[in-house]
């Protein structure tokens, strides 16, 4: 695993997307039946194959991160952030992950609505 992780990581893909892809090809954590992102953070770390070239646009199809919610809006991340806490952006919209990351979907109605506040 420990190799395919390397080569992976060769081709540009991110942990998340190694870990897929791993898991598609049958390998899996110790006590998993999957293989998690975080093992893949774990083996990259290891063997010292780090991103030199600073961290990569994360991107997830039909959602936005808060700061590229808050460029296509033309705004500081606050004002999303700020939204989001207060609940201005309903928790429909929103999925969170372990990492305190949140995803924000593009939704037409609600980036039409946000557009309309900024």
């Amino acid at each position: 695993m420990v190799e395919r992780v390397g080569a992976l990581h060769a081709q540009g893909l991110d942990d998340t997307q190694i870990a897929a892809q791993l898991s598609r090809e049958g390998f899996h954590s110790a006590r998993r039946s999957d293989v998690a992102e975080d093992a893949v953070t774990t083996i990259r770390h290891a063997y010292r194959w780090l991103d030199r070239t600073g961290p990569r646009p994360v991107v997830r199809e039909g959602y936005h991160t808060v700061p590229a919610l808050a460029q296509r809006l033309g705004v500081r991340p606050q004002w999303v952030y700020r939204r989001l806490h207060t609940g201005q952006i309903e928790a429909e919209y929103v999925t969170a992950t372990h990492r305190h990351s949140s995803w924000i979907q593009d939704d037409p109605a609600l980036i039409s609505r946000l557009q309309i506040q900024a």
